[in-house]
C-alpha cells in the first residue's frame, strides 16, 4: 500500500509529465481513430454514390473515350431495337454559388475554376426523363412546389437538405457557373424523401439539362436493366449481352454496375492504404512517447525503489506498481482518445473525400452517417 501511495505523490509532483504520457497516448489513438472512420465513410460513400448514380440498373452503355454518347443511340436501342428498360441520363458536376455571395467581386474571381471555396459548392446536376425514370430510381417530388413540374424554364429538384446547405428555398434562383459562363436555374420542388443518397444533387428534365449544361443532344450513359444477362423487349425476345454489344458502335462500351463499383474502389485503394500507414505511424511515435515517458518516469525513481527493496518490497510488487500505473495512463489516454479521434474524424472526412474529389471523383457522405 506504501509503494502504491509514493507512486501516486510522485504522479501529483510531476503532474506535467504524466499529462504528456496521457496526451501522448490520446493523440496517438485519436488519428488512428479519426483516419479510420474516414476510410470507412470514403468506403461507404462508394457504394452510396454508386447507388445513386446506377439506381436499380444493372449495365450503363458509356462512350470509351470518356466524352458524351450521342442520344440517336437512345433513339435507336428503343425504337430498332425495342429494349424496354433503359434510361437516358446526363450528369456533371458544377459549381454552385450560395446565396449569401454578394456580386460586388470582379468577373474573374466570380468566374474562377475553384470547385469549392466559401462562395460555393461542387454539386451533382443530374438529368434524367421523367417516363424512363420510373424503373430505375425512386425518387418521389414532394406535392408543394412553385410552378409547374419540369416547366419550359430551367428548374431543379433538391432535398431540403440540400437546400438549407446552400441557403435557398423554394422558388428561389441558383447561380451555376457552367464552363466560363454564369447561369440560373430556379427551384422547383424538393424531394419527399431527405435520404443521404441525395444529397448534393440538382435534379433536372434531361432536355433542360442539355440546355443548362450546353450540352444539346448529349448524354452521359444510358443505364440498362437486365434479367440474367438478357435484356426485354417490346418484341417478346430477350437480347443478350453479347447481341447488344455487337450493336454498339466501336466508340460505344457497356459496363456492369458491379464492375463500376470496382473499379471506384481499385482507385481509391492506394489511398486508402497510405491513410493507413499514417495511422500507424502515429501509433509508432505515441509508443516511443509512452515508453521514453515510463522509462523516463522510473529512472528518476530509482532511488526511491532501492530503498523499497532493502525494506523488504519484492521486484514482482515494483513492477506490477510501474505497470498499474501504466494501465491507468492508458485507459485515460484511449478515453481521451477516442474522444478527440471523433472530434477530429468530422473534419477529417471532409478532408479526405474533397482530396478524392480533387483527384478522382466526386462523393459525399459525413461521420454522421457511419
Amino acid at each position: 500500500m506504501l509503494l502504491y501511495k509514493s507512486s501516486l505523490n510522485y504522479l501529483k509532483r510531476n503532474f506535467l509529465q504524466s499529462l504528456f504520457v496521457i496526451v501522448g497516448i490520446s493523440l496517438g489513438i485519436a488519428v488512428t481513430f479519426a483516419i479510420d472512420i474516414a476510410v470507412d465513410s470514403a468506403q461507404k460513400s462508394f457504394s452510396l454514390s454508386a447507388k445513386r448514380v446506377a439506381g436499380v440498373a444493372t449495365h450503363s452503355i458509356y462512350s470509351i473515350d470518356g466524352k458524351e454518347i450521342e442520344e440517336k443511340l437512345f433513339v435507336r436501342l428503343k425504337n430498332d431495337l425495342g429494349i424496354a428498360d433503359l434510361a437516358p441520363v446526363l450528369e456533371a458536376f458544377v459549381p454552385v454559388f450560395k446565396s449569401s455571395f454578394v456580386n460586388n467581386s470582379s468577373l474573374e474571381k466570380e468566374i474562377s475554376l475553384t470547385q469549392k471555396n466559401a462562395d460555393r459548392d461542387l454539386i451533382k446536376i443530374l438529368g434524367i426523363d421523367p417516363l424512363s425514370e420510373s424503373k430505375f430510381r425512386e425518387i418521389q417530388i414532394a406535392a408543394k412546389s412553385n410552378g409547374k413540374i419540369f416547366s419550359s424554364e430551367l428548374g431543379v429538384f433538391c432535398s431540403k437538405t440540400t437546400a438549407k446547405a446552400l441557403g435557398v428555398e423554394l422558388g428561389d434562383k441558383i447561380r451555376l457557373r457552367i464552363g466560363s459562363k454564369i447561369k440560373e436555374a430556379r427551384l422547383q420542388a424538393f424531394f419527399d424523401s431527405d435520404s443521404s443518397n441525395y444529397q448534393n444533387l440538382f435534379l433536372m428534365d434531361i432536355s433542360q439539362a442539355q440546355k443548362l449544361l450546353d450540352k444539346p443532344g448529349k448524354l452521359t450513359r444510358i443505364d440498362l436493366k437486365a434479367i440474367d444477362d438478357s435484356f426485354n423487349t417490346v418484341f417478346g425476345k430477350g437480347i443478350s449481352l453479347d447481341e447488344l454489344k455487337k450493336s454498339l458502335s466501336e466508340d460505344e462500351t457497356i459496363k456492369s454496375s458491379e464492375s463500376r463499383s470496382k473499379s471506384l474502389e481499385q482507385m481509391t485503394k492506394s489511398f486508402n492504404i497510405n491513410l493507413q500507414a499514417l495511422s500507424f505511424l502515429a501509433i509508432i511515435v505515441a509508443a516511443f512517447l509512452i515508453y521514453n515517458s515510463v522509462s523516463f518516469s522510473v529512472v528518476q525513481r530509482r532511488k526511491i525503489y532501492a530503498v523499497y527493496r532493502t525494506i523488504g518490497v519484492s521486484r514482482r510488487e515494483i513492477i506490477k506498481a510501474v505497470v498499474l500505473e501504466a494501465f491507468v495512463f492508458a485507459i485515460l489516454g484511449i478515453g481521451l482518445g477516442v474522444f478527440l479521434g471523433y472530434l477530429f474524424a468530422d473534419t477529417l472526412v471532409g478532408l479526405v473525400l474533397q482530396t478524392i474529389n480533387d483527384i478522382y471523383f466526386s462523393v459525399e457522405v459525413s461521420v454522421k452517417a457511419i
